[in-house]
């Protein structure tokens, strides 16, 4: 059975014309996005280096296993406080292995930033995010939540 796009007008009296357009639907480029996460790092410290975080804060499962292909387009992230005086740096990870933009997410409470080129993952690659600080990163108590946006490929 075929599928045939139609546009139907109300054209008023109760009369109505239907036209066949038979163009492709339309899809924006978020279509198939979503939101994935949070990875949750609580009380991050000091001098750092490429920390992996924990899905939803637990203690043991850092990465989430992906269903489809995809792309990783970007990164969320929010902290309990801004941190001051400091750097912290978010890369997502697939595999384990850091890939894409290295995202400062220091000096304001909250943020995102879109990924200059996309990572690509395959359907049972794990991915995660990663987290790297300076040495003189205030305050420790800060806890550090980071999602991920991704995009299915059709």
């Amino acid at each position: 059975m075929a599928t045939s796009n139609k546009m139907i007008e109300d054209l008023g009296n109760g009369t109505k014309r239907e036209t066949n357009t038979d163009a492709p639907a339309f899809e924006t480029q978020y279509a198939r996005s979503e939101h994935w996460g949070p990875w949750h790092s609580e009380n991050v410290g000091a001098g750092t280096s490429a920390t992996a975080m924990p899905l939803g804060g637990g203690a043991a499962e850092v990465n989430w296993v992906a269903p489809f292909d995809g792309t990783i387009i970007g990164i969320q992230w929010s902290w309990t406080a801004a941190p001051t005086h400091s750097l912290c740096t978010v890369q997502a990870s697939v595999g384990g292995t850091v890939a894409g933009d290295l995202v400062t997410v220091s000096g304001a409470t909250t943020g995102n930033a879109s990924q200059s080129t996309p990572v690509a993952f395959v359907a049972g690659n794990s991915l995660g995010a990663k987290f790297t600080t300076d040495g003189a990163f205030t305050p420790t108590t800060d806890d550090l939540t980071v999602w991920l946006f991704v995009r299915a490929n059709p």
